[in-house]
């Protein structure tokens, strides 16, 4: 589980689209493989995800770069874990089905952290997002809030990007 995670990871952080991603992420498991085994393939198979995506040259040295990440990669993914975090991508069970049914693959959040009761992802929620760069005011202000909704019971979903979205977290 975790290698496979390390490898959606690695293949997330190559600066594709989402949509590019995606599809490619989708292709591997609509093969009845896994992103661990697109990393191990031989040659042969190599030339069927080359001719369905006709992968430029840079997109090749990107694939290379990702796997050669696999083993730092593996570091950051198994602190993640240790904190608690759960790491979901969207060929997940439990992603949330309401973004899949309401984002077209080009918009759909390739993994999603999340901490806490999984369970939660099925409720109504409530989206606290923002600047990376935001002032120690709306840091304070967007923890009151983050706050305030959990004190509520309400599902409270953010980035885990620095600033806001973090704080938020």
């Amino acid at each position: 589980m975790k290698q496979e995670i390390t490898c959606i990871f690695s293949l997330v952080n190559m600066n594709w689209s989402k949509k590019r991603t995606n599809e490619l992420i989708k292709s591997i498991y609509m093969k009845g493989m896994e992103a661990n085994d697109f990393f191990n393939i031989e040659k042969t198979s190599w030339e069927i995800f080359q001719k369905e995506f006709d992968f430029s040259l840079k997109e090749i040295q990107d694939l290379k770069k990702a796997k050669e990440s696999l083993v730092s990669n593996s570091f950051f993914v198994e602190k993640l874990f240790s904190e608690g975090i759960d790491i979901l991508t969207f060929t997940n069970e439990k992603y949330p089905k309401t973004l899949k049914e309401n984002l077209e693959l080009k918009n759909l959040p390739t993994v999603l952290y999340c901490k806490g009761n999984l369970e939660l992802l099925k409720k109504r929620s409530i989206s606290i997002v923002g600047s990376r760069a935001a002032n120690e005011t709306s840091l304070k202000f967007t923890k009151i809030i983050a706050q305030i909704e959990t004190n509520n019971k309400e599902v409270v979903v953010s980035g885990f990007a620095k600033g806001v979205d973090k704080t938020a977290f």
